[in-house]
């Protein structure tokens, strides 16, 4: 279903729930998803709470849960180029906009 978005509802969305701008060069090698939840974004307070919620399952990357430490987002990830979605738990939903 989220593939299923086009960009303008993408934006529509970005502007409804917390997002986050993070520069594309971020993506060009890769990022691993605890520097991107904990580091370039703050929907984690720290990177032992990343791990805690990665552990406990908590962490979505566009619908995907991930439940390794070492995951890395790149481009490939991204939904019409240009965002992310990331979960923490049920009810926490954030927009990552590359910018």
């Amino acid at each position: 279903m989220l593939k299923k978005l086009t960009e303008s509802e993408l934006e529509i969305i970005s502007g409804e729930i917390t997002s986050f701008k993070v520069p594309r060069n971020s993506f060009d090698e890769g990022i691993d998803i605890i520097e991107l939840i904990s580091g370039s974004t703050n929907i984690v307070g720290s990177k032992s709470e990343a791990r805690r919620a990665i552990k406990g399952n908590a962490i979505s990357l566009n619908k995907n849960k991930i439940n390794d430490f070492n995951y890395v987002v790149d481009k490939s990830h991204l939904l019409h180029d240009k965002f992310l979605m990331i979960e923490n738990g049920k009810k926490n939903k954030f927009i990552v906009e590359v910018a």
